[in-house]
C-alpha cells in the first residue's frame, strides 16, 4: 500500500466493483509514468498466488490491460488494494481434522470478455 501511495485510503468490502464493465476502451489512456500499473498488478498476482486467491479472478482481469491501462483499470487497482486493507486480518487455516474431504466446483461464462469475446472459466477445491 505504501509503495503506491494508498497507505491512508478508505476501505471496500469487495475487490471487485460488479458495476465497472472493464474493456480495452474504456475511460481516458494514462501516461504509464503516472501510474506504475503493471508495477501494481504484478504484486496483486504475487499475492494472488501465494496467499490471497480470492483476489485471483479481478487480478486475472486487471492483468488483461497491462499494455494499454486507462484511468478506469488504475481506479480497479486502487480498489483491490483497498480490500486488501479492509481484510488484512483474513488468513488461510488449514486444520488437522481427519474428516476433511476433497469438493470441487468450476463456474464459466461465455464471450465474457467483451473485447474479444473470450470465455472466463474457474474453479476452487475445499479440503
Amino acid at each position: 500500500m505504501h509503495r503506491f501511495g494508498l497507505e491512508d485510503s478508505k476501505t471496500v468490502t469487495s475487490p471487485m466493483d460488479s458495476s465497472v464493465k472493464l474493456s480495452e476502451y474504456t475511460g481516458q489512456s494514462v501516461k504509464k509514468s503516472r501510474f506504475p500499473y503493471r508495477e501494481a498488478v504484478g504484486c496483486l498476482n504475487y499475492l494472488a498466488t501465494v496467499s490471497r486467491p480470492d483476489i485471483s479472478y479481478v487480478v486475472g482481469t486487471l492483468a488483461r490491460y497491462s499494455n494499454n491501462p486507462h484511468e478506469v483499470h488504475w481506479k480497479a487497482v486502487k480498489r483491490v488494494m483497498q480490500y486488501l486493507k479492509y481484510t488484512s486480518d483474513v488468513s488461510l487455516c488449514f486444520g488437522n481434522d481427519t474428516s476433511n474431504k476433497l469438493t470441487g466446483y468450476c463456474d464459466s461464462d461465455y464471450a465474457g470478455q467483451l473485447e474479444e469475446r473470450k470465455s472466463t472459466s474457474g474453479y476452487v477445491f475445499l479440503l
